[in-house]
């Protein structure tokens, strides 16, 4: 089925709320400030842009240029990227020197009418076209979600790797190639783990299971930016990964 879809993270961000914190907010919340809340948490996207973009910048000595990969946008919608932009700009500091916007396809979202299979069956291919196109970039944030299936997960650039030449039955970095420090904003662990643990994944930032939910956007607001962040968001690394997976099972998934 075709629809003239115009959507980005922050969009698809809106409706995951929704849907997912209703329940919660509906029972938890006097009613008068459910819809504060609900409308809080769509919009705020400065906790998870600020913090992810710190821990990308933590003892890096690159060139300090960030490719952004996004879901394509309409003209309507590129004022809520520049937003994150602005975001992602205050995490880094002075550390990066450009942040470069792409889209994981080029669409003419306003001009154009698209099957959802067009803006959201994603492979390899489309995220090495962008990659291999912004190679000069050292620091990556993909909004977007990366393929579930492990096949094309193995078949991106950034997650190529070798045979150890001392241990065969091992797999490393191939220290001919030069690998972006890669971020994940607002993601999900899926197939990652093993990614993560060979340092092939950075950082990823993504919604806490048991999220505090009860301040109002005001409220919020007063807090420093990584109570913010703390109170509904978890940053994975590769150095907490075991921490938060004993604390939050659920959120990986058992392999077949």
């Amino acid at each position: 089925m075709s629809s003239n879809i115009q959507s980005n993270s922050i969009a698809d961000s809106l409706i995951s709320v929704v849907a997912i914190l209703t329940v919660y907010l509906t029972i938890n919340l006097p009613q008068n400030k459910l819809g504060e809340i609900i409308v809080c948490h769509a919009h705020d996207p400065r906790p998870q842009c600020v913090i992810l973009a710190k821990s990308l910048v933590k003892d890096f000595d690159g060139e300090g240029k960030c490719l952004l990969i996004h879901h394509p946008i309409s003209k309507v919608e590129r004022k809520d990227l520049e937003t994150q932009i602005k975001y992602f700009r205050e995490g880094f500091g002075d550390t990066v020197s450009e942040i470069r916007p792409i889209p994981i396809k080029d669409l003419h979202l306003d001009s154009e009418i698209y099957s959802e299979e067009a803006l959201f069956d994603l492979s390899a291919d489309d995220f090495n076209k962008v990659l291999r196109e912004n190679s000069d970039c050292d620091i990556v944030i993909t909004m977007v979600a990366l393929p579930n299936s492990e096949d094309e997960l193995y078949k991106m650039d950034c997650f190529t790797m070798i045979a150890d030449p001392s241990k065969p039955a091992n797999w490393i970095k191939d220290p001919k190639l030069n690998y972006p420090r890669l971020g994940i904003h607002n993601g999900y662990m899926g197939k990652l783990e093993a990614l993560f643990l060979d340092g092939l994944i950075h950082s990823m930032s993504l919604w806490r299971p048991d999220p505090e939910l009860k301040q109002t956007r005001e409220e919020l607001k007063k807090l420093p930016i990584q109570e913010q962040f703390d109170l509904r968001y978890l940053l994975i690394e590769k150095d907490n990964l075991e921490e938060i997976k004993s604390k939050y099972p659920k959120l990986f998934p058992k392999r077949n």
